[in-house]
């Protein structure tokens, strides 16, 4: 099991990336479009949050992941081709 301020680090990146996602969600430039492409995104978490314990990522997986799901989200934000 890893120690608390792995966990607190994980913690950490969700709540970074709740601010992501909310920001994103604020006037996309397609709302449809922006809740498709979210669909990955939510996948994605109750994939993450079912092998928490089970598969330690390190903090380099970790923010990995992050990095990608915010690159993701400014995507889904503006479209993937008018993205500036």
């Amino acid at each position: 099991m890893a120690d608390i301020s792995d966990r607190a680090y994980r913690q950490g990146l969700v709540l970074a990336f709740l601010v992501v996602f909310a920001l994103s969600a604020t006037e996309p430039a397609s709302r449809s479009d922006w809740a498709l492409e979210n669909l990955l995104v939510l996948g994605a978490a109750v994939a993450l949050w079912q092998v928490r314990e089970t598969v330690p990522f390190s903090r380099i997986a970790s923010t990995s992941i992050f990095l990608f799901l915010c690159a993701h989200e400014v995507g889904a934000h503006y479209t993937y081709p008018a993205v500036p």
